[in-house]
């Protein structure tokens, strides 16, 4: 089985569980959940003042800040955005959530830290009726920064009709330590180059890709953008000496032209670059692709009241207890969360207390265990990041759906919070859950990186 859509909808359907489909003509009119593509923009450093008051947001206080109107986010007609969630330097151990203004605070994390750290976490957060998003924090103050990446839309929209998104099994496209060039050095770039199908007119906008950078020099930085212009002033993944630093990203990409080796598909890129004075090796696992589709098969962003559905530290959604080296335990996705439409989560992984350096895989239950990872983390620093995949069947009969956390090294507890959705148009579901549109690496080529020196030292973070 390679996705939910196809077996587990099914499934559903039959057990009753959620509610019917709309028609054709209804998807095909709604905005609602469709992603919108920006530049990416900072629009909140308590180290400055920008968007907050100056200054660490204080443990055990809530902040809030606008999001609408902002970093080429509109006014009006705002579900959600996607931003990136910078922590620096804080004094101690501890979390960050990040909420819709208008909600109650959730019982989730978005970002948890070690003291001394400074790291980042991607997010999909629902905007308040005031245009306006929540950060609360626990444990040690921090200083906060925020990119805004891109939004999706609510119905009452009139932006032009936006991208719907699939996500794919998460496959290693590039790693520096072993595709050769060695560590990014400042101003290093990488060119990720990305064929995709064209059929009946349809165009990639962005990719989701899980970063990660590890063997840094010291504290860094990259930056990922369409690869248009200068790089913005904002940063994808931060990295520091003796750490794997891992982020979920969600990056525009820029259209080159028809492809010369598939016949109707085009050629794309996206851009990551060393935009720091340090160095890291870097790696790229493709995990999910925008795209827009006259046809309207794909799916669509809905937001979801944030829950945790897994927690070994407890015994919620899977056995109690830490996860041992090698170990692979299942998480049921309760029913609540589920609709004949459902096609594929959002949310966040947290590795907790880890007896040593190790790392997280999270795939569909069922399906062979990926060679991306989800989480790293170091000795005795709990570390989260982002996720966005399809789950799989939990039991036979394929009427619960959950995902596989598979544990490297040594010894972890393991926490996962859904925090968003994607459901399946009913043009997709029509189709049997295909989307006619994909997102692949380019057959038999490795991306490259290519030096691009920087005249003078960077000051972007």
């Amino acid at each position: 089985m390679k996705k939910l859509s196809a077996a587990v909808v099914a499934a559903l359907v039959t057990a009753g569980i959620g509610a019917a489909a709309p028609s054709a003509s209804a998807a095909a009119t709604d905005p609602t959940g469709r992603y919108q593509v920006v530049t990416p923009s900072r629009i909140v450093d308590t180290r400055t003042g920008l968007g907050l008051p100056a200054g660490p947001v204080r443990a055990n206080t809530t902040a809030a800040f606008q999001v609408t109107g902002r970093g080429g986010v509109p006014a009006t007609g705002v579900q959600s955005v996607v931003v990136n969630i910078t922590v620096v330097n804080p004094a101690a151990t501890g979390w960050l959530v990040a909420y819709a203004s208008d909600s109650p605070q959730p019982r989730t994390s978005t970002v948890n830290y070690p003291g001394g750290w400074t790291g980042a976490t991607s997010a999909t957060v629902p905007v308040g009726a005031d245009g306006k998003i929540k950060v609360s924090v626990g444990g040690s103050g921090v200083q906060v920064a925020v990119d805004v990446m891109g939004w999706y839309a609510s119905l009452t929209s009139t932006v032009a009709p936006g991208s719907l998104y699939q996500a794919a099994v998460p496959e290693r496209w590039f790693d520096s330590r072993t595709d050769g060039g060695g560590k990014f050095v400042p101003g290093d770039y990488l060119d990720i180059p990305i064929e995709f199908d064209e059929t009946g007119g349809a165009r990639l906008t962005a990719m989701q890709f899980n970063l990660t950078a590890t063997g840094g020099t010291g504290r860094g930085w990259f930056t990922a953008w369409n690869g248009t212009n200068n790089p913005p002033s904002t940063s994808a993944l931060n990295f520091s000496v003796g750490e794997t630093s891992p982020n979920l990203v969600t990056v525009p990409v820029r259209r080159v032209g028809s492809s010369t080796s598939q016949p109707g598909w085009g050629e794309y890129y996206a851009t990551v670059e060393n935009t720091s004075n340090a160095s890291a090796h870097l790696i790229v696992d493709g995990v999910a692709s925008f795209y827009t589709d006259s046809s309207n098969k794909g799916a669509t962003h809905v937001v979801v009241p944030p829950v945790r559905v897994g927690d070994s530290r407890s015994g919620v959604g899977m056995p109690k207890g830490k996860l041992g080296a090698g170990r692979t335990v299942n998480v049921a996705l309760p029913g609540s969360l589920l609709t004949p439409r459902t096609d594929s989560f959002e949310g966040t992984i947290t590795m907790a207390n880890p007896s040593t350096n190790s790392f997280l895989s999270l795939f569909a239950v069922g399906e062979p265990r990926p060679v991306a990872s989800a989480v790293n983390a170091q000795t005795g620093r709990n570390r989260s990041n982002g996720f966005a995949t399809y789950p799989g069947c939990v039991d036979t009969a394929c009427t619960t759906a959950g995902y596989s956390i598979y544990n490297s090294t040594g010894t972890v507890d393991a926490i996962l919070d859904v925090t968003g959705r994607f459901d399946l148009t009913a043009e997709a579901i029509a189709a049997q859950g295909a989307p006619a549109a994909k997102a692949t690496q380019k057959s038999g080529q490795r991306a490259q990186v290519r030096r691009a020196q920087l005249a003078g030292a960077p000051t972007r973070g």
